[in-house]
């Protein structure tokens, strides 16, 4: 057996990030992060849910309301 031609394929999302800072660098691309935050419902629902509207995106005047999730 050859053992000196194996490799086991490694990734870190650390050098992901490095790969595409170093592409907008020498592109001279603008960087823009934003972090989502998800909740992923399995199933059907027998309720119906709320939830209070997310920041950034209330409406003037209609602070108060709420959204309902489909």
């Amino acid at each position: 057996m050859n053992y000196f031609n194996t490799y086991s394929l490694v990734f870190k999302k650390n050098s992901l990030y490095v790969n595409v800072i170093a592409i907008a660098v020498i592109n001279k691309l603008e960087i823009h992060q934003i972090y989502v935050r998800i909740s992923v419902l399995k199933g059907d629902l027998d309720k119906d849910i709320y939830i209070k509207q997310l920041e950034g995106f209330v409406i003037n005047g209609q602070e108060n309301k709420i959204c309902k999730l489909v």
